[in-house]
């Protein structure tokens, strides 16, 4: 969906020289052709970029492919909440978004990066993300999984949510 944006944040990794290969995979319905097309076109396994296109997947396949995933990249035009965000938490899957949504200073709390769309910034949170050390890459996704249960998942949270749903 061209509302994800992912060809914005995709273009912007196709222009790092990359120090290792890089696999990005696309999760989703194929609503716009012509924009999984311009996506896929950014592969370059010459450069160390492959791109895949997976399809639509159910919650227990999901599961298992944020548990093998290094990072969830969003550069979305604008989520009201970020579902996939918080699924990425909660499978310690650290994640590279857009400032777009409700979610900031990520970098702070050590749980991936929140980033306006402007390349620079962009190819700024991308190296820094593609830099780390596999020990680094721990405490992030350490520190996803904590974040998600203290602040999405904890029965505070969820008690404020019924509430809500009561009303």
């Amino acid at each position: 969906n061209r509302k994800k944006n992912i060809a914005f944040g995709l273009k912007v990794l196709a222009g790092i020289e990359l120090e290792k290969p890089v696999e990005v995979r696309v999760y989703g319905p194929p609503e716009d052709p012509e924009y999984l097309n311009e996506i896929l076109s950014l592969s370059n396994p010459d450069s160390g970029l492959s791109i895949a296109h997976m399809g639509s997947l159910n919650h227990e396949e999901l599961s298992v492919e944020y548990l093998k995933a290094h990072f969830l990249l969003l550069s979305t035009l604008h989520e009201n909440f970020g579902h996939s965000i918080a699924e990425a938490w909660a499978h310690g899957c650290p994640v590279i978004i857009a400032d777009t949504t409700p979610w900031r200073d990520l970098e702070a709390k050590g749980i991936g990066w929140d980033l306006p769309l402007q390349p620079e910034a962009w190819a700024r949170g991308l190296a820094q993300a593609l830099a780390l050390e596999p020990a680094q890459w721990q405490a992030l996704s350490d520190n996803a999984r904590a974040f998600f249960r203290a602040q999405v998942w904890s029965p505070e949270v969820r008690e404020a949510n019924r509430r809500i749903f009561r009303a």
